[in-house]
């Protein structure tokens, strides 16, 4: 978990900069939040969701959808607060 919070600390700093240096007819802003909506809801979905597998692998699929969450949820919400 401290890898993920890491991570997610370096992410946000290059998330910032990609929406800063974004330009299109939307603003620099509203393209991420509407490209990242949807695969934000499907890795949530993910994210809950009971996988079958065995124990030592359901530690890497947490991990791994944890991860890819705060991802995309960086992606999605950084833009919010410009």
């Amino acid at each position: 978990m401290l890898i993920a919070r890491f991570s997610d600390g370096i992410i946000d700093i290059i998330m910032g900069i990609l929406c800063d240096r974004t330009n299109s007819k939307y603003g620099k802003f509203r393209p991420w939040i509407l490209w990242t909506a949807i695969p934000l809801g499907d890795n949530l979905i993910d994210v809950v969701h009971y996988s079958k597998f065995q124990s030592n692998r359901k530690v890497v699929y947490a991990y791994a959808t944890y991860l890819l969450f705060f991802l995309i949820y960086t992606a999605n919400n950084i833009p919010y607060a410009p």
